[in-house]
């Protein structure tokens, strides 16, 4: 009975022992805000730039607007995967869906939105 308490405590403090070591290093390394997405927004039919329109990272609150030559950017952001939602007036929304950003990564779209009539 003894040498079963006993080895049940030592696999115990290992247990526990892992999961202090794994929590240090999460607290000594934590996940970085260092992605970015970037772009440009342009007229389907014409191609020109187009200044003023909503880029918004769908499911938050993060937001940003297209300068006078139709670029945007969203810079600090966690890495993972988003879904942006490109609107403006006189136009039909565009969704990019399942856009993968990688750790240090700055993704570079190119998007085109259609006039609606």
């Amino acid at each position: 009975m003894k040498k079963t308490f006993f080895s049940f405590a030592i696999v115990l403090v290992a247990i526990f022992g892992l999961k202090i070591a794994m929590a240090s290093n999460f607290l000594n390394n934590p996940p970085k805000a260092d992605a970015a997405i970037s772009g440009e927004v342009l007229d389907l039919a014409t191609g020109e730039s187009l200044a003023g329109v909503t880029v918004k990272i769908e499911g938050t609150d993060i937001e940003t607007f297209t300068d006078f030559d139709g670029n945007f950017e969203f810079e600090s952001i966690m890495p993972g995967d988003y879904n942006l939602v490109f609107s403006f007036i006189s136009y039909n929304n565009s969704l990019v869906e399942d856009l993968k950003v990688n750790p240090s990564e700055t993704k570079s779209l190119k998007v085109k939105l259609k006039e609606s009539l």
